[in-house]
């Protein structure tokens, strides 16, 4: 019973913390940002203002998740005093919104800071800079929604019914697997996002194809974890095992082979589209060459990822 107590409110303090602790980071680096910004070009001061505000509003998300979580886990102690294994269970509310909460929390910043100094040098181009901005942030933001749900999931359907420790260790499973599962992707975004802003600041002529090249390539980034949250919610709703710990490994051994298996190709298809997002900003009459060869790179990288997928199921199913 200490224990699972222990447990209990360990997950309201490591949810709490680590989205505090990114959230602080990015905000922090932000505003450093639009310092320096302001200061290589004072005339554009007010979109630089704009873009960093805007920009710390949506950092503060992961912080508003992680509240609400530790809200509804504080109201939950009489059912964790009624059943132990719930307790221990909630420790995957730590892995699904706790790990993505910080990654999100530190690396959204990415494409705002990118903003600030594109601001400072094209201000001319501040429309299409702040919206291709916003769109880079709320793109990242996905593994943290993914965690989120994952979290609700758990907190109002899985945990209250765990009923020994295979159900405890399959629902820590679950919030691991999406845990892990959003590094990889959330960095990709990162950098690509910041790139890609950083290439309307290189020629104010190349906003339209930048922009679409841009759409495509998030999309293809972020794959990856929707494969992570699939396996996810296969062992949150897996059947019970009894005493069977051997199914609990197992479901264990899928979380953390999808969730690693998130990070190469997420992280290099990113690499390859900030590559492209650079020569299309240079030479945007050879968009279609470039983005062709960078958005068939990118679906044979994630290729990758599938095979992790295939592990993890045979994990979970034989």
């Amino acid at each position: 019973m200490d224990a699972s107590f222990l447990i209990h409110y360990g997950t309201i303090g490591t949810v709490m913390g680590l989205s505090s602790l990114g959230v602080g980071l990015g905000q922090g680096a932000v505003g450093k940002a639009a310092v320096d910004a302001a200061v290589l070009q004072p005339h554009a001061r007010a979109d630089i203002n704009r873009a960093a505000i805007l920009g710390i509003a949506l950092l503060d998300t992961a912080a508003i998740f992680g509240i609400t979580i530790g809200i509804l886990l504080l109201t939950s102690t009489n059912t964790v005093m009624d059943n132990w294994y719930t307790g221990i269970a909630y420790a995957g509310i730590a892995c699904a919104l706790g790990i993505s909460s910080l990654c999100v929390g530190f690396f959204a910043s990415g494409p705002v800071i990118s903003a600030c100094y594109a601001l400072a040098r094209h201000p001319q181009t501040s429309p299409a800079i702040i919206r291709l901005m916003l769109i880079s942030q709320t793109l990242i933001q996905t593994p943290l929604i993914f965690g989120f749900i994952i979290s609700v999931l758990i907190r109002f359907g899985s945990a209250p019914r765990a009923q020994d420790i295979y159900d405890s260790l399959r629902i820590i499973a679950s919030g691991l697997a999406i845990g892990l599962g959003s590094i990889g992707p959330t960095i990709g975004l990162s950098r690509f996002g910041l790139n890609a802003v950083k290439s309307l600041g290189l020629n104010r002529e190349s906003q339209r194809t930048v922009t679409s090249f841009a759409f495509i390539s998030q999309a293809i980034i972020e794959t990856p974890l929707i494969f992570a949250l699939i396996i996810a919610l296969i062992v949150l709703f897996m059947p019970s095992g009894g005493s069977d710990i051997i199914k609990a490994i197992k479901a264990l051994c899928a979380a953390v082979c999808i969730g690693l298996g998130t990070y190469g190709p997420s992280i290099s298809s990113s690499n390859t589209a900030s590559a492209a997002c650079t020569e299309i900003a240079l030479r945007p009459e050879n968009y279609s060459i470039i983005s062709r060869l960078s958005l068939t790179s990118q679906a044979l990288i994630d290729t990758s990822v599938i095979y992790s997928l295939i592990v993890a199921f045979m994990c979970v199913f034989i």
